[in-house]
């Protein structure tokens, strides 16, 4: 089984699930792949949620009901609930779920038998703009209730932090709807979208590499720190608005 680099714990945790997986399905699964952080430069060993995909040959319940006592054995080990997909739903969710289509496609690491359909994923452009201004404007409205309930500056600057691996998702889907090369990575990625765009985007590209690096902003800078993160929020929206 081709083997991404992980540390030897988080190793371990994926050989053994997909081991799991495929003793369970059968000639029901077609491949097994990480996706996400972990199948990236973002990855943080023991740290980042190892997400699989598996794709099967059709989702049913007959299926599901195989992989049910395994999942639940996967979360006590630090493994989301598997993403399970068959290519009738990757070809059919084109137009509403771009965005998550373009992670599948962009950033996998295949584990096991064949996943060479998550790399033929095509993705719409038009689906694809709609939903990441949606995505963004949603993200909006979490940060200004966010702001009203959190009890500390220190809970809303971990919200705010927290809120990174989301803003780096939209990005890489502006890179993709502008053309411009995607990069599967978050380093450099704010970058790239300040580039493309001719966007100065300075709190973000600050964050990122909070996120990346493990701190967190001062307490006495948080207030700041929200409202340059949201101002840009508002820039990347009205570029979409324009798109």
């Amino acid at each position: 089984m081709p083997l991404v680099d992980l540390v030897a714990s988080d190793r371990e945790k994926v050989d053994d699930a997909v081991r799991r997986i495929v003793d369970a399905c059968g000639d029901r699964l077609l491949g097994v792949a990480l996706y996400g952080e972990a199948a990236s430069a973002d990855y943080h060993p023991a740290r980042s949620p190892l997400s699989l995909v598996l794709l099967v040959r059709e989702v049913s319940p007959a299926t599901l009901g195989l992989l049910r006592p395994i999942a639940v054995r996967l979360r006590r080990r630090r493994i989301p609930t598997p993403l399970v997909v068959d290519a009738d739903y990757l070809e059919r969710a084109r137009d509403v779920f771009p965005l998550e289509l373009l992670e599948l496609r962009n950033r996998h690491a295949p584990l096991s038998g064949d996943v060479s359909a998550l790399a033929r994923i095509e993705i719409d452009s038009a689906s694809l703009r709609r939903e990441i201004e949606a995505e963004l404007r949603g993200k909006m409205l979490h940060l200004w209730e966010d702001y009203l309930t959190a009890r500390t500056l220190r809970r809303l600057g971990a919200n705010v932090l927290e809120s990174v691996p989301y803003f780096l998702h939209i990005l890489r889907g502006m890179l993709e709807l502008n053309g411009a090369r995607a990069t599967k990575d978050s380093i450099d990625v704010v970058a790239a979208v300040e580039q493309a765009y001719a966007v100065p985007l300075p709190m973000l590209g600050r964050l990122e590499r909070l996120y990346r690096q493990g701190g967190r902003p001062a307490r006495t800078e948080v207030e700041a720190v929200f409202a340059a993160c949201l101002a840009e929020a508002r820039t990347l929206a009205g570029i979409l608005d324009r798109v």
